[in-house]
């Protein structure tokens, strides 16, 4: 998921416990606005602290800022990905359908 491309995006550091930001981004996320009424979420995390929460909570605030916009949250993720999965479960999307590409080689 590249977060440079999307519409907005939010980044997570963490700070010292002093408020201070450590400067190291550990997670982040984002949406990209489709035909004005889809808010596409993409979440990022730092392979070193993933299975903390951290994808969840960035994806919630993409998810509440997608809302504020009036846009719809979608998350579409590979079936064999698991971490993506769980993420989405845990901001409560549920499993709607699937999606097949068909590559042509001319």
């Amino acid at each position: 998921m590249g977060l440079s491309g999307l519409d907005s995006t939010f980044t997570l550091i963490p700070d010292d416990g002093t408020g201070t930001p450590t400067g190291q981004p550990v997670a982040g996320a984002g949406y990209e606005e489709w035909q004005g009424l889809i808010g596409h979420l993409g979440v990022l995390v730092r392979p070193d602290v993933r299975l903390r929460g951290l994808g969840a909570y960035a994806g919630a605030i993409a998810m509440e800022e997608a809302f504020t916009e009036g846009l719809i949250p979608q998350w579409r993720a590979a079936l064999g990905n698991a971490g993506a999965q769980r993420v989405a479960a845990s901001l409560g999307f549920e499993l709607a359908g699937s999606q097949t590409t068909v590559l042509f080689n001319q």
